[in-house]
């Protein structure tokens, strides 16, 4: 999942960053107004809120720094770690939009009934919402992961690494780490509590990234 998705924000090839940043905002914005008319045909409101943190995918580091990690760490465990790594990067890259549905279950009824008249490209995009709990719970599952790998093997990751991550996932607000919280909350605290996730998931690649994941900010 989100294969499609990561390379079609990426795969602009224009001379300039400048010029790839606007054909990219060109892109998201047709997405954008597909949704929110098949919404408004509905009668639902779909709004989009611009992210507080976002990155170029240019500026993401292609891989985990595995120096960071056992060197007798198994191929199946890296493709774990990547996996999620990748996740991460691209809930960086995704967008950030609340709806007016009553209910999880009014949303999905929704879904299934309109989603296939809009494009593959638009319907990938909105599946790719930051605000969606099994999309932004990934940084939490690496969290388990990782803590489970290391009980298993204390040398799997570095500690000092390993303690940071752990640190930045207990300060995480109460509505992220606890799904039925986020559900009940206002669309407004649920923005709020999406950038702050999102700041700590780009700390989190910053730690566990190649190098170039110093040109995150």
């Amino acid at each position: 999942m989100g294969e499609r998705f990561s390379n079609l924000v990426s795969e602009t090839r224009a001379e300039t960053f400048e010029t790839k940043q606007e054909e990219r905002r060109r892109i998201e914005e047709a997405f954008q107004k597909e949704i929110v008319s098949v919404g408004k045909e509905c009668g639902h409101k779909i709004e989009f809120s611009e992210p507080k943190m976002k990155v170029d995918p240019e500026k993401m580091p292609t891989d985990l720094n595995w120096s960071l990690f056992s060197e007798d760490i198994s191929a199946e465990d890296k493709d774990d770690l990547r996996y999620v790594f990748n996740e991460l990067k691209l809930f960086l890259n995704s967008p950030m939009f609340t709806d007016d549905f009553p209910d999880h279950v009014a949303r999905r009824q929704w879904e299934f009934d309109n989603l296939e008249k809009i494009s593959p490209e638009a319907k990938e995009y909105y599946n790719h919402n930051r605000l969606g709990v099994n999309f932004f719970s990934k940084l939490i599952g690496l969290g388990h992961i990782l803590e489970n790998y290391s009980l298993n093997n204390p040398e799997f990751i570095n500690h000092e690494a390993l303690a940071t991550i752990e640190s930045l996932i207990a300060t995480l607000p109460r509505e992220i780490k606890e799904s039925e919280v986020f559900f009940l909350i206002s669309s407004d605290r649920k923005i709020e509590a999406i950038n702050t996730l999102s700041t700590h998931v780009s700390a989190v690649i910053r730690i566990l990234g190649e190098k170039k994941a110093d040109s995150l900010n």
